[in-house]
């Protein structure tokens, strides 16, 4: 059971700085194709997040908080990294220093949702970076 609750809240890490630069193409009215199937993509991949969250809360043997948080950062790490190399410049309403404190709040909306503190301590998100209709960000 511990090994399969693994893999599946870093993605949420992951995929976030993805999603939301497709989302920042939605807000644009840019490409619709893409940023329909993005909404539903997020949509599903937040649901097995949330689930993953669920069965880790059941878990007898729970790995210990130093690893659970060792393994969000380094998630936050690798995507931050890649989101720098991705985007390379400032673009209209995004930019590097934004995604990655995108990402950071994301993981420690995660962090919550294990049942931990956070680590990053982002107050709010920027309203500019909600992704959906009525303000709740799926990728949350």
């Amino acid at each position: 059971m511990e090994s399969a609750w693994w893999p599946l809240p870093p993605w949420r890490i992951f995929f976030s700085g993805s999603f939301a630069a497709i989302f920042w193409l939605k807000k644009r009215g840019l490409m619709p194709g893409l940023t329909f199937s993005n909404e539903l993509i997020s949509r599903d991949e937040g649901l097995h997040c949330d689930f993953a969250c669920l069965m880790f809360k059941h878990l007898v043997n729970k790995p210990p908080k130093e690893t659970v948080i060792s393994i969000i950062k380094n998630a936050v790490e690798i995507e931050q990294e890649f989101l720098t190399d991705a985007l390379p410049v400032k673009l209209i309403g995004m930019n590097c220093d934004m995604m990655k404190q995108y990402i950071e709040f994301v993981a420690d909306r995660l962090l919550l949702e294990l049942g931990f503190s956070k680590i990053y301590r982002w107050r709010t998100l920027l309203t500019s970076w909600r992704t959906s209709p009525g303000g709740k960000d799926q990728l949350l």
